[in-house]
């Protein structure tokens, strides 16, 4: 789970690797300010088999990433993350250490080779344990949406049947 985690703030905030590529920086943090930010991820190893993919919806300091059964909600202030397949959601205060935008400058030291043409970004991003995985990402702006996504819903948090563990 934490490989997601690297690999999705890379995502979003690539563009703030090097001063050379400050216009790519200035472009996607105008976006993520105006707008609602859409992006469809993938990553591979350097062979090229697909490691994962998902989508990632960014508002702000909010967002919903969803990669297979498992699903970082982040309403600013709190972050969830919910493990649909163990009916599992754990909440801690956003900006701690499992937070996408936390720790940022560490995780985009290791980024190379960023590429962006105005909807396709990619990159290449060295992990330690893991190798190069090669990123990319179709990103899509869309007006500012509805709030309540950035949500885990009351039925799910106050259900018998999940296992809610609050870290706050």
């Amino acid at each position: 789970m934490r490989k997601i985690i690297v690999i999705l703030s890379a995502v979003l905030s690539c563009g703030l690797i090097q001063a050379q590529e400050k216009g790519i920086a200035d472009e996607l943090l105008s976006m993520l300010g105006r707008s609602q930010v859409i992006a469809h991820y993938s990553y591979c190893d350097a062979s090229g088999a697909e490691l994962g993919n998902g989508v990632a919806n960014i508002q702000g300091r909010k967002y919903m990433v969803s990669e297979g059964k498992t699903m970082f909600i982040s309403n600013g202030a709190t972050l969830y993350t919910v493990l649909s397949d163990r009916k599992e959601v754990y909440i801690e205060n956003a900006g701690g250490k499992d937070d996408i935008f936390s720790n940022l400058s560490e995780i985009i030291k290791t980024v190379e080779d960023l590429k962006w043409d105005g909807s396709n970004l990619s990159f290449t991003l060295d992990l330690e344990g893991v190798g190069k995985l090669l990123c990319k990402a179709k990103v899509q702006e869309t007006p500012w949406n509805d709030e309540a996504q950035f949500s885990v819903s009351d039925g799910i948090l106050n259900s018998k049947e999940w296992i809610i563990t609050d870290l706050r």
